[in-house]
């Protein structure tokens, strides 16, 4: 979805070296992969302040870390407030403040 991530931002390790920071790790494809097709089939993805908008992006990011990502696992309510989804969608927020700011760009 969102391709840059802002210099400092969280989950970033120097100590990963150069080759780590511009490829994904296995994981972080595989959730790629699974939040493109929810830019178009989240609910509310067909929206006209959705559609192709980088608020379509934040939508289905926080769709994909609230209802699909911890789906048939107890404590979603509280990944969803204080844990690793909360987490992924501050980093989506932070990514798109980062779009508005000049700092990255968007591209659905």
């Amino acid at each position: 979805m969102l391709r840059h991530r802002a210099a400092g931002a969280a989950g970033t390790d120097a100590g990963r070296g150069a080759r780590a920071a511009r490829e994904p790790s296995a994981k972080a494809e595989r959730e790629r992969h699974t939040l493109m097709p929810l830019l178009l089939s989240a609910p509310g993805a067909q929206l006209p302040t959705a559609q192709g908008r980088l608020w379509g992006a934040v939508h289905a990011v926080t769709y994909y870390a609230d209802h699909l990502r911890l789906a048939g696992r107890g404590g979603r309510p509280d990944s969803a407030w204080f844990g690793q989804a909360r987490l992924l969608k501050q980093a989506a927020w932070d990514e798109a403040r980062a779009v508005l700011d000049g700092r990255a760009r968007f591209s659905a």
